[in-house]
């Protein structure tokens, strides 16, 4: 293990907090969690430590932020509901 890594990992444990939640609950909350962000409203402490502690989460996190701007700046496209099927021809 690298010595940067290790420090990490080191980190992440005294970054640890007597409660904490796991991914399933981190992503149950994420959307509410996002409202709150775009709203100004008072951030869950349990998903903002989680954040900091697990980057799978983190890049959730971002991509809902992400749509979620788009949403509210009315830049999000509109869909029909339906799927295109694309198609790759080798050779094309």
């Amino acid at each position: 293990m690298e010595a940067k890594t290790f420090r990490q990992w080191i980190g992440r444990i005294y970054a640890t907090e007597p409660v904490e939640i796991d991914c399933d609950e981190a992503q149950m909350r994420l959307p509410a969690y996002v409202d709150n962000e775009l709203q100004g409203g008072e951030l869950d402490t349990a998903v903002d430590t989680h954040l900091h502690q697990c980057p799978d989460c983190l890049e959730t996190y971002e991509g809902l932020r992400y749509v979620a701007r788009l949403e509210q700046q009315g830049t999000l496209a509109e869909t029909d509901g339906k799927t295109e099927e694309v198609t790759a021809v080798a050779g094309s």
